[in-house]
This record gives C-alpha cells, structure tokens and sequence, in this order.
C-alpha cells in the first residue's frame, strides 16, 4: 500500500510538473514538416496535402524528397483502405533515380505497416527490422525510432518492451524534436500495453511520462489524449475523485477545440460509478447516450454507453 501511494503521489507530481512546461520551438526538419502534414485523423486530406508537395518536388527535380513524400501518400492511402493503390504508390517511390537513405527507410517501414494491414505479420516485422537497422547504421534516429514503434505495437508484451526501450533511448537522447516526438508516441502506447496487462500503477506512470514529452511539442489534442489515459489509471487505481476532475477540465477544452469527447463522457460515467453516486452516473449515461446519438459517434462507444446504462439501471451485472 504504501508502495502504491508514493507512486500516486509521483504520478500527481508530475501531472502538476508539467503544467508548467514551456512549448519548444525550434527550427522544424524536412522529417518534422512532413511528419506534421500527416493527419492521421484526416487520411484523405492528408493524402491530398501530400500530392500537391509531390508535384512540387518533381517540378523542382529533387528526387529524395518526392521518394519520401510519396512513402506519405502510401501511407494516407492505406489508412483509407486503398491497399492495391498504397502498394503501387510505394512501388513508384522505389523506382524514383535517388541514392538517398531516407526515402529507402520510409519505404521500408510504410511497405511494413501495409502488410500488417494486408494480414502478413511475419513479413511486416521482416520490412520493420530491416529497417530499423538501416536506419540505426545510417544515423537516422527518427525513423530507427519509427520502425522501433511499430515493433512494439505489433509483438508480444516481451518483446515489445524491448522495442519500446530501444525506440525510446534513441528519442530520448536527440535534440531534433522531430525525434523526440516519439518519445511521447511510445510511452503513450507503452501505457495501453501496461494497462492490458492490469498494471495501472506502471500505466500511470507511463502516461504521466508521455503526458510531459508531448506539452513540449505545441499540440494541445496529443497532450489530452494522453492526459485522458492518466486519468483514466486514477481511477483505476482508486482515485475517481481526482479522474473525475481531470475529465471535466479535458471535456471542456475538447468541446472548446470541436474535438470529440465520447470516450471522455464514457469515462465521466465510470468515475461517477465508482464513487458510488450511481444516480448521478446514470443521468450522466442517459445525457452521454443522447448527445452521441445525434454526433453519429462510433458504435462501440454507443455500445459501450447502452451497456453501462443496464447496468445502472439494475439490468446488469454491477
């Protein structure tokens, strides 16, 4: 128990900490510019930002640059579900005449991440590790960091930490915030890994780690995603009290920012819930229900929502 409570206490620490942490800003990379192109939310637009900087790229003749910008497209592409046309994009990039490192890497780890999506694990790891050394022998620790980070979403627990210790002391010891940036990536993912395997507390921390790297990158919406996922071990670890508050500050400025907060609704449920203000709870369910409905939000958010409300209206198990 006390073990538990210094670790709580550690993790409130540094939710506190950084709050006060300044945003960086440094001159942004080539990999840092196309990195924030990239709206993973938003593959299509994505994919259309990209091509105009392709054809800009080929009208000026620069080769490397077009490879890896289209390594970027493959990838939109693909989270659209266009895997045929992913997969012929990349095969253009390959072709492209450049002896240039980078877009080779890209290449590698986007051919990775579409045959995970085409149901090739062993293949995708293949791709991943190979390029994962390429890019540690050719001094390129963002996309070595890359490669590493797709390792560890991918692997069994183990092993994934491995990947995920790799991929963080070669983010952690760059001063490119284009490489740092993966430090929150993968502390953030390392933390949903923790948290399947019932570890809160390691969760927590993990959270709280990704939480002070991404509120030096100026996005506000990576630094709640991972804010949530704090609170969300909190209550996890017995305290909703504390969760709770988080959650109603984080719906507020995700409502100011026309952001989604279903998953933050659902969990203002949960922690209403387990401080036992179980009518509350169920008002809060009902009005969550509602609004969701009308935002047309994900179905496993409804579903999640529907079930909780049997729940708390003696329908369920409690």
């Amino acid at each position: 128990m006390k073990r538990l409570g210094r670790s709580v206490f550690l993790v409130l620490l540094l939710l506190s900490a950084v709050r006060a942490s300044l945003y960086a800003e440094e001159p942004r990379s080539f990999e840092q510019r196309l990195d924030q192109v990239f709206d993973y939310d938003d593959p299509k637009g994505t994919e259309s930002r990209l091509t105009a900087l392709s054809r800009e790229a080929q009208a000026a003749g620069d080769m490397a640059a077009l490879a890896e910008i289209l390594t970027q497209v493959a990838r939109a592409q693909a989270l659209q579900g266009h895997l045929e046309e992913a997969a012929r994009t990349l095969d253009r990039a390959a072709a492209l005449p450049t002896d240039a490192v980078r877009p080779r890497i890209r290449i590698l780890i986007e051919r990775g991440r579409l045959l995970r999506r085409q149901g090739h694990p062993q293949d995708a790891r293949a791709s991943f590790e190979k390029a994962y050394e390429a890019a540690a022998a050719a001094g390129q620790p963002g996309l070595a960091a890359d490669a590493a980070h797709m390792l560890a979403l991918m692997l069994p627990f183990e092993e994934a930490r491995t990947w995920t210790d790799r991929g963080l002391v070669l983010a952690e010891e760059s001063r490119d915030p284009a490489v740092r940036h993966w430090v929150g990536v993968m502390m953030n993912n390392w933390g949903w890994r923790l948290d399947e395997q019932g570890d809160h507390e390691g969760a927590a921390l993990a959270f709280a780690r990704a939480l002070a790297a991404r509120r030096l990158e100026n996005d506000p919406a990576v630094s709640r995603a991972s804010e949530f996922a704090l609170a969300v071990q909190l209550r996890k670890l017995g305290l909703a009290a504390q969760a709770l508050a988080v959650q109603d500050r984080l719906e507020q400025e995700a409502t100011s920012a026309k952001e989604p907060v279903g998953e933050i609704l659902i969990e203002r449920v949960e922690n209403l819930r387990a401080l036992k203000r179980e009518e509350e709870a169920r008002r809060a369910a009902e009005e969550a229900l509602r609004s969701l409905l009308s935002q047309g939000a994900p179905a496993e958010q409804i579903d999640h929502l529907r079930s909780l409300l049997k729940e708390l209206s003696g329908g369920g198990p409690r």
